[in-house]
């Protein structure tokens, strides 16, 4: 998965209120909420509540899976 993080995020995305548990791959054991599109209503992204230690650096911030938005 290719992402993109950042800081904000446009008024256009929403964050889903589910709380989810990575189960397998990169960010296994970490948990987040979707970020979803108000456009398209599809899922577009993550924002990670918590995190493993390697991935610390994405916790709190709009990651974005490049493969699911046009830019």
């Amino acid at each position: 998965m290719f992402q993109l993080s950042v800081l904000e995020k446009s008024d256009k995305i929403s964050i889903d209120s589910e709380l989810v548990t990575s189960k397998a791959g990169f960010d296994y054991g970490s948990t987040f909420n979707n970020l979803i599109c108000g456009k398209c209503n599809e899922n577009v992204g993550r924002c990670y509540r918590t995190t493993t230690p390697e991935l610390d650096n994405l916790r709190g911030k709009f990651s974005f899976d490049l493969n699911n938005i046009q830019l």
